[in-house]
């Protein structure tokens, strides 16, 4: 329970100094947490692929801008009492959930590689993203 930070997202976006610092404490090596809004979307779109594969529907992922942190490996949530989703992303495997894209320039832009990510991606160019993303019949953006 907070600010509702989602009501003041584009002044949030565009406070250089604030994304600045926090990538510059990411890079440090110091824990960040997210803000309940952000694990929340999170959350609901996991739920929202599992529902959708438990019904045998094809389920592809894109995971773009700083989206492409929910797949980064180690995130440690014990300070803020929550489970982390690597091991659900592992899991999706299982669902037959196996088309997981990530944009080539935004791993890039946060010092990013597959290696950093807890389950195997295809990573592609943001416009080739964009071309997948068309080929589908519905697009989910959280």
């Amino acid at each position: 329970p907070g600010g509702s930070p989602e009501l003041h997202f584009d002044t949030l976006a565009a406070t250089e100094p604030l994304r600045a610092a926090l990538r510059r404490h990411h890079e440090s090596g110091k824990p960040i947490y997210a803000e309940c809004g952000g694990q929340l979307y999170a959350l609901e779109s996991l739920e929202v692929v599992l529902i959708a594969a438990a019904f045998e529907q094809d389920v592809s992922l894109a995971f773009m801008d700083d989206g492409v942190y929910q797949l980064k490996k180690g995130h440690q949530t014990k300070g803020i009492e929550m489970k982390a989703f690597e091991k659900t992303y592992g899991a999706l495997e299982d669902y037959d959930v196996t088309k997981l894209y990530v944009d080539q320039e935004s791993l890039a832009a946060r010092g990013l590689t597959a290696d950093d990510l807890c389950v195997p991606v295809e990573i592609m160019s943001r416009a080739d993203l964009g071309k997948r993303m068309e080929e589908q019949d519905v697009v989910l953006s959280f």
